[in-house]
């Protein structure tokens, strides 16, 4: 699966920090904080992507959309899923926060078996081979919207 790399940012800052720009523009030359979880992928493409950015790397992604919602940093940065995650989990969030997706850069996910797993192996690939088309960020996120409808709700 690949999902697109995307930016959440806050309302407020974004409007302070657009002064008139093209959003687009400012994005390319970006040059304010972006919220990152340590250690994670999205803190190394952080610093190839956005090499002006102030980077700010937290223990969890909890604390990247916190910092983000009250202003700490100007945007978080991870990929489309977990970024349009926040908007089930938390829909109050859609007046404060506004996400955009990149649609020049994107984040695959895979999986990985141990090397003497074979059926495990077969077990994922036949997974995968039954998977009639390629999954996209809005799919990912209804079948977390189901799960968590199954499971009682947060």
């Amino acid at each position: 699966m690949r999902l697109r790399n995307a930016l959440m940012f806050s309302r407020l800052k974004l409007a302070q920090n657009l002064q008139g720009r093209d959003l687009g523009y400012y994005i390319r030359h970006f040059d304010g904080s972006l919220g990152v979880i340590q250690n994670s992928s999205f803190a190394t493409f952080a610093r190839t992507d956005f090499p002006d950015a102030n980077i700010v790397a937290y223990p969890t992604w909890e604390q990247v959309v916190e910092a983000t919602t009250y202003g700490d940093v100007d945007a978080a940065y991870g990929d489309e899923f977990e970024i349009r995650r926040i908007t089930v989990d938390h829909p109050e969030t859609s007046i404060s926060l506004r996400t955009v997706a990149i649609t020049d850069a994107q984040d695959a996910i895979s999986v990985v078996v141990p090397w003497d797993a074979p059926r495990l192996l077969a077990i994922v690939n036949q997974v995968i081979d039954n998977q009639p088309e390629a999954m996209t960020a809005d799919d990912v996120n209804d079948l977390y919207r189901l799960s968590v409808e199954t499971e009682g709700g947060h």
